[in-house]
């Protein structure tokens, strides 16, 4: 099921797809595919430890009010991890295209960080995709996956992934999870309970997205009205919205 999020094409459900005004929101459903017990629950474990050792790698997220949490950059930082995940991420992503209400897409590079939410983060509503009225560059995230690590039993509440139609995904261990990453949704805050383990003990996730070719991503044309921008108009129905960055985070014309 699914929340509002701007998208230039929306899905009618039956493989047919209608330009919209991205400037303004798309309703439907939360479009969302969950794969249960993804790696295996030492996978999740290993890799909370593994965070616990090189907690020097990672780096305050955020402003600490839009968002708040630790994080580590790029798929050589997530380790070993990172690589195991990605290829059961690239072998599961086209099962989930469907239910994301995505259109098929072939996936080049892939994005991932490590993340955790300890005592108090979160993050508000947002998107996974950057739009830009004034800089327009082209945007390559084809689908947003999300796996969940956490110590057993969770010794936690809140950190649910919430779409704005309000269904609600709690942190589940091993759980792999698939968004479509043009709707808005938001991570609840996190509270650690009385004597958890101040690090260990938060919402960890190896999360991130696989591209679509840039190639298959149009440059947007936008229609001018009193000077302003109002529209744009793209050729395909997963075309990304409006700006990118390469694989070092920088951003790329």
């Amino acid at each position: 099921m699914s929340g509002p999020y701007k998208r230039p094409f929306f899905s009618h459900g039956d493989g047919h797809y209608s330009p919209v005004n991205t400037d303004e929101d798309v309703y439907p459903k939360a479009l969302y595919h969950a794969v249960p017990d993804a790696m295996g629950a030492g996978f999740a474990r290993d890799f909370i430890n593994w965070t616990a050792h090189l907690e020097r790698g990672f780096s305050r997220g955020g402003d600490g009010e839009h968002r708040r949490d630790v994080e580590a950059a790029g798929l050589e930082a997530c380790g070993p991890y990172g690589h195991e995940l990605e290829a059961v991420v690239r072998g599961r992503y086209h099962e989930a295209l469907e239910p994301c209400g995505i259109e098929p897409f072939e996936a080049t590079w892939c994005e991932m960080n490590a993340v955790g939410f300890l005592e108090g983060d979160r993050f508000r509503w947002h998107t996974d995709h950057f739009q830009s009225s004034v800089n327009l560059r082209r945007e390559t995230k084809g689908i947003t996956f999300i796996y969940y690590a956490h110590q057993e039993p969770r010794p936690f509440s809140g950190g649910g992934l919430e779409f704005a139609d309000g269904t609600l995904i709690e942190p589940d261990n091993d759980l792999l999870l698939f968004i479509n990453p043009y709707q808005r949704h938001q991570v609840h805050r996190v509270r650690l309970f009385d004597g958890a383990d101040p690090w260990r003990g938060g919402r960890w996730t190896l999360s991130g997205w696989l591209h679509r070719p840039e190639s298959e991503v149009p440059d947007p044309t936008w229609h001018m009205e009193a000077g302003a921008p109002s529209n744009y108009v793209v050729q395909y129905a997963q075309a990304a919205s409006a700006a990118g960055k390469d694989r070092g985070g920088r951003w790329r014309p």
